[in-house]
């Protein structure tokens, strides 16, 4: 059996999956260069991403399409907003 068939098959047992998730945690927990290089490396990354005016215009759009689909969630965050302004601290 090729060695990807047996790898997605893995992944798709849930133990095997809650296992691995649960060593990955601890690998990150445990070593803090790697996190300080991580987080530098998905910040260098996501403000060349956002640098791209065609990226920004494809999220605009989503982002319309979701509120005008989802109304709902304009009211959410309309009663999220109200509720912040009311908290006097």
């Amino acid at each position: 059996m090729p060695v990807f068939i047996r790898a997605k098959k893995q992944w798709q047992n849930l133990d095997y999956k809650n296992y691995m998730a649960k060593k990955f945690r601890e690998f990150i927990d445990s070593d803090e260069l790697y996190r300080k290089k991580n987080a530098q490396q998905l910040n260098t990354e996501q403000k060349k991403y956002w640098s791209e005016p065609n990226n920004r215009k494809i999220q605009s759009m989503r982002t319309k399409q979701y509120i005008t689909n989802h109304p709902e969630y304009i009211e959410e965050l309309s009663n999220n907003a109200k509720m912040q302004w009311s908290d006097p601290r």
